[in-house]
């Protein structure tokens, strides 16, 4: 039996932001005076939108949680952040005393919310 899943994630096209340093010549890694220069940069961004659940018990609260930790963890490891844009996940953390949003942002993460659907 398949489980229901009920964690989606909605991936927008990555914001690419990319900074080339020192690229003169034929030699990217040596500036024109032949000094060593740093490798170029590539700076990615990812936002996460986190909406369309049906989080109405604790247990489905605490299920979308371990994901979204988990897949924290994965960026974390790769000394990568991503921004997390929350819609339904806000309103359970507020009905469980759950701020575990709090503790990704303490970690180095991006937290956007719908004010649309506060209003």
């Amino acid at each position: 039996m398949i489980k229901k899943s009920y964690f989606f994630i909605i991936f927008f096209v990555p914001a690419l932001s990319v900074c080339i340093t020192g690229f003169s010549g034929c030699d990217p890694d040596k500036g024109d005076d032949g000094t060593d220069t740093e490798k170029p940069v590539l700076y990615v961004s990812l936002m996460v939108h986190l909406e369309g659940h049906r989080l109405d018990t604790l247990e489905k609260h605490n299920d979308y949680k371990n994901r979204v930790l988990a897949y924290a963890d994965l960026f974390d490891r790769h000394s990568a952040r991503i921004t997390w844009e929350v819609k339904e996940p806000i309103e359970t953390c507020l009905a469980y005393n759950d701020y575990y949003f709090k503790g990704l942002e303490d970690r180095g993460h991006g937290i956007g919310v719908h004010a649309e659907n506060f209003i």
